[in-house]
């Protein structure tokens, strides 16, 4: 299992520049997001072209899959897991006033 981390911003609603993170094909089977990120909730998104289109990571039904920050920080389970090779958190809902460093972890 690989552990890869990315950080956004105080004030930002994806990371700086927007590239996300190259899970190089894993499976996302977890995200943890810490203290501080203020009640957002972050869309998962997804880029089939290394970073220059962003569209949401959907269940089966066809729904963006979101998480909202539970105070004290907590661990995500994604089930089942989903497959994408450049991925990032979207704040689209708010925007943190703490910067955070989240994990995504990938089997």
């Amino acid at each position: 299992m690989a552990i890869l981390t990315d950080t956004i911003p105080i004030g930002a609603q994806i990371p700086a520049g927007g590239l996300g993170l190259n899970l190089g094909g894993g499976l996302i089977v977890g995200i943890y997001i810490p203290t501080d990120a203020d009640g957002v909730t972050y869309d998962l998104e997804y880029s089939p072209d290394d970073g220059t289109t962003w569209v949401p990571v959907c269940d089966e039904a066809g729904t963006a899959l979101q998480i909202t920050y539970v105070t004290g920080g907590a661990f995500h389970q994604i089930n089942p897991p989903v497959r994408a090779p450049y991925f990032r958190l979207n704040g689209g809902t708010n925007e943190a006033t703490n910067a955070i460093t989240y994990e995504v972890h990938t089997v």
